[in-house]
């Protein structure tokens, strides 16, 4: 077997868990899959999926609180996902209608569309009535314009769409929430396939108990001066125009930026806008409130890198963010605002990615790595934290010290609803990458 990498992990309310990541076997890439079950334990590691010849992207998982599970990922350029259920297992893989009919390419055709999947983002099921919802995917596309060359140097435009699955696991009609931008790949050897003047990127949403969605993307469009954050909603299953978020100090296309919605429909923007991080409220019954709030002061210096933001049951959110100074959080309450930012783990060195997750109760756990460079060699160190709603964040615990050499490792986190966690991520051993875990038990 060859190389093992980016696992997506989730838990159903009975506290079983399942892990997807794709898989080399020497010739192409596999889909993969584990079950963890209180008790027992992880299972064997089997197949789900075939690449075909083709390059699997990173798959993308998300389990129901009924144990049923959906994965979707890209395959050359076709779009698929494959459905859990329990006492079933896994079944077969089907096509993804995440583009109309008329425009989906051939498997090498380079003009043809292409969605930007590692920016793929999904939100937890919906519960209904009692009955379980689909779930909601939103991406970036670039759309050929036709005047391309040759893959280096395509031309086209950018939109962001969406679509969601039903409760039968079936995929709906794609919507283009907005409508392209007007950019081009660069031919420069400096900048070589930069998109230099117009795009529509980075889509990131949340969902609401009924499952009402707001979408949140950054735009700048060569034919309108200025980089805007647009937002788009769906309620009752149907999207609405797409909106500028109003207020200074918005994010530029170098900076983080994310949005969660709590059970109510009660959502909040997060950003970062050197030096400082910022954050926007919205309310289901007004919209996006006027005042934009400073959640971090700005520091002399110390930048503010990748972030996230979750949302708990009682309306809290939950914000953290890297820098130069180590790991930052604060926490929203509803009806007092935000606190003042914490250092939930100080280091000199760079923490390029973190993932955090968080339950109903405003438990939450967040994994990151840190690099340090000595020379022309970088060393890596995977941490992680647990922050209990009803006290405060646990000391950072170390879950790999090897210090061998890598790029970016790939991690998630995952938390049931009784505040146990789950850490994966793939690992170098010093013969290949395999997936590795470790737990965090209440």
């Amino acid at each position: 077997m060859g190389d093992a990498e980016a696992p997506s992990v989730g838990f159903d309310a009975s506290g079983q868990a399942l892990a997807v990541w794709r898989q080399s076997d020497g010739v192409r890439y596999n889909l993969w899959a584990n079950r963890y079950v209180p008790g027992a334990g992880w299972g064997t590691a089997a197949p789900i999926e075939g690449g075909g010849g083709s390059m699997i992207g990173f798959p993308r998982l998300m389990v129901q609180p009924s144990g049923v599970a959906t994965v979707w990922w890209v395959a050359g350029r076709a779009s698929l996902s494959a459905r859990y259920l329990p006492g079933s297992g896994w079944g077969a893989a089907k096509t993804v209608n995440f583009y109309p009919v008329s425009r989906v390419a051939s498997p090498n055709d380079f003009s043809g569309p292409t969605p930007d999947m590692d920016l793929l983002d999904t939100v937890s099921p919906a519960v209904v009535a009692g009955a379980e919802g689909g779930f909601t995917a939103v991406w970036d596309e670039f759309e050929p314009d036709g005047r391309a060359t040759s893959s280096a140097n395509a031309s086209g435009n950018y939109s962001v769409w969406g679509n969601q699955t039903f409760a039968d696991g079936s995929w709906g009609t794609p919507v283009r929430l907005k409508t392209p931008v007007r950019g081009l790949r660069s031919t420069s050897v400096g900048l070589p396939n930069a998109r230099l003047a117009g795009f529509a990127q980075g889509p990131r949403f949340g969902a609401d108990a009924a499952g009402n969605t707001l979408a949140l993307w950054l735009d700048n469009d060569i034919d309108v001066a200025g980089q805007k954050l647009l937002f788009a909603r769906r309620v009752a299953g149907v999207w609405q125009p797409a909106g500028l978020i109003p207020g200074d100090d918005l994010p530029s296309r170098q900076d983080s930026y994310d949005i969660a919605m709590d059970a109510s429909g009660q959502g909040m923007a997060v950003w970062t806008r050197p030096p400082g991080v910022f954050a926007k409220r919205y309310t289901a019954a007004t919209g996006w409130e006027t005042q934009t709030v400073a959640i971090q002061a700005a520091r002399s210096g110390a930048n503010p890198g990748p972030l996230q933001v979750v949302a708990d049951g009682a309306g809290n959110m939950l914000a953290l963010w890297s820098g130069p100074l180590g790991l930052w959080a604060n926490r929203f309450v509803p009806g007092t605002g935000w606190g003042t930012a914490v250092q939930v783990h100080s280091t000199s060195s760079q923490i390029p990615r973190f993932h955090v997750a968080g339950n109903a109760k405003g438990n939450a756990v967040v994994v990151w790595h840190e690099e340090a460079r000595v020379g022309n060699v970088s060393t890596v160190s995977l941490w992680a934290s647990y922050f209990a709603a009803d006290t405060c964040w646990r000391a950072a615990t170390a879950l790999s010290r090897d210090g061998t050499p890598s790029g970016n490792p790939n991690l998630q986190a995952a938390i049931d609803a009784s505040g146990n966690a789950t850490a994966v991520w793939d690992g170098f051993d010093g013969t290949r990458v395999n997936i590795m875990t470790s737990a965090y038990r209440r």
